[in-house]
């Protein structure tokens, strides 16, 4: 806005093609506040980075939707920069991710071991009975079992490579990421940001019922656009999942 005539074209022709149906993310100093606006952070919360994976599953988190929508944005932004140069990211999990503090900045911490795709699709080399990454020091010690702050992390991250892995993957056990199994984790991503559940017996019946795009009641009456948004992009034939490039067009 306020750049005039053709520069102003230009600049527009400039920007990267990533999703943005939720508006802009709050700016830098700002935090999302309950009430949906955003408020001037006093100070920094003590302690550092997490894992987005340690970040979803604390105990009793509240589902705040514009903090839930700022850090879905923000992975999906990632993912979509990849698939502008034709990589398909394949390890778009939570455990992969580190959220900052008190403004919940998303970083990716692992690199992605894509592949170029020449049309819509791209492969990539998956093992898909590896462990699931290790992370840095600061980025949550995920080799230690956290249970007094949240679900044992352990357990969580060696069910999560299975709730992450597109009917396809599974069904091609020599077959790796695409453009579309990414899109299919964005789903998961989506429903793990809009859940959040007391016991972690809870969350893996909800998980595996998710593997069917059954939905928990409490999401599909509180947040029905989310919700559908999510069985759109978990839906079992990859060539009906949205594309990147046209999520915005069809959340919107």
């Amino acid at each position: 806005d306020g750049v005039p005539g053709a520069a102003g074209a230009a600049a527009r022709r400039s920007e990267p093609d990533v999703i943005r149906p939720w508006g802009r993310a709050p700016r830098a100093g700002m935090e999302v506040s309950r009430g949906g606006g955003a408020r001037r952070g006093e100070e920094e919360e003590e302690g550092g980075e997490v894992s987005l994976r340690e970040w979803l599953d604390r105990p009793a988190r509240a589902v705040e939707a514009p903090e839930c929508l700022h850090v879905f944005r923000q992975v999906a932004e990632a993912v979509a920069d990849a698939h502008a140069q034709g990589v398909a990211v394949g390890s778009a999990r939570p455990s992969c991710f580190v959220v900052s503090p008190p403004f919940a900045r998303v970083a990716f911490i692992e690199s992605a071991s894509g592949s170029d795709a020449s049309g819509s699709d791209a492969s990539e080399d998956a093992d898909h009975d590896a462990e699931p990454p290790r992370q840095g020091d600061g980025a949550g010690r995920a080799g230690e079992d956290r249970s007094e702050k949240g679900f044992p992390l352990k357990s969580v991250l060696a069910m999560e490579l299975n709730w992450y892995t597109s009917p396809e993957e599974a069904d091609d056990s020599g077959g790796g990421a695409t453009f579309a199994s990414d899109v299919y984790r964005l789903g998961v991503l989506l429903f793990e940001l809009f859940c959040s559940f007391e016991t972690l017996e809870e969350k893996m019946r909800a998980m595996a019922n998710l593997r069917y795009r059954v939905l928990p009641p409490q999401l599909l009456l509180k947040w029905p656009k989310e919700a559908s948004f999510c069985q759109l992009m978990m839906h079992p034939v990859p060539d009906t999942r949205p594309k990147m490039r046209f999520m915005s067009v069809i959340y919107i």
